[in-house]
């Protein structure tokens, strides 16, 4: 009997995935007042020039909007990450900024707010975003786009053995303004290192994942510094 395929060709309109500390869903309009104050940040966007401004709840709103509706295009994987708990605190958005089923492939996107940095939480998220664009949507490579500066970024993804692949300027302002971004790459041939990798830095924190190294997944829709997501 041929093997069966898998693989999701769209995205859910909505999702959940859950790791060991944390939650990645769809965003609420209740995150978007938290998401307003770290875009607001200057030391949360230090690494995003081109994005800080005083943002108005109506434009962050409306921008988060826009966000969830590519999603259901297939188009884009923006998520909040939830620390859960008795009140769940919201520390920042990830997910893909950009999705092409097409040609298997997306660019991860993560903003964490003053306070949650050098955790670990990037290394957790990447474990749970990575498992489920490699191991359920059936991609074939994941980008990662980082500012010149931004050498926590770059050390922890050289950390992990992630190759680089290029330095780019853009000719119009972006999320960094118009510095210098260094270019990462995993390559489906290189996720089964990459992931035993961020296994090790999960498993060196506060918990486990379970038997098969893999966290829980929700789809919501079966009930009716890179760059910024």
């Amino acid at each position: 009997m041929a093997a069966i395929n898998q693989t999701v060709n769209i995205l859910p309109p909505t999702l959940t995935l859950r790791g060991p500390r944390i939650i990645l869903r769809t965003h609420e309009s209740r995150d978007y007042p938290i998401i307003r104050d770290f875009l607001s940040d200057p030391a949360t966007m230090t690494y995003l020039p081109g994005l800080l401004k005083e943002w108005t709840l109506e434009e962050v709103t409306e921008r988060q909007e826009a966000r969830v509706a590519d999603q259901k295009k297939g188009l884009r994987l923006p998520l909040s990450v939830i620390l859960p708990g008795e009140e769940e605190s919201l520390v920042g958005t990830s997910g893909f900024r950009s999705v092409d089923l097409v040609k298997r492939s997306a660019e991860f996107g993560i903003i964490l707010r003053r306070g949650f940095h050098g955790k670990g939480y990037a290394q957790e998220i990447m474990l749970v975003l990575f498992s489920y664009g490699f191991e359920e949507l059936g991609l074939e490579k994941i980008e990662i786009v980082t500012s010149q500066r931004n050498i926590p970024m770059r050390r922890c993804l050289e950390g992990l053995s992630i190759r680089e692949v290029g330095v780019m300027q853009w000719d119009d302002p972006g999320p960094m303004g118009h510095e210098v971004a260094f270019g990462y790459a995993v390559l489906l041939s290189d996720w089964k290192d990459v992931k035993l990798r961020l296994l090790g830095k999960s498993r060196s924190g506060n918990r486990l994942w379970n038997s098969d190294g893999i966290s829980e997944r929700v789809d919501n829709d079966r009930t009716p510094e890179s760059r910024v997501i």
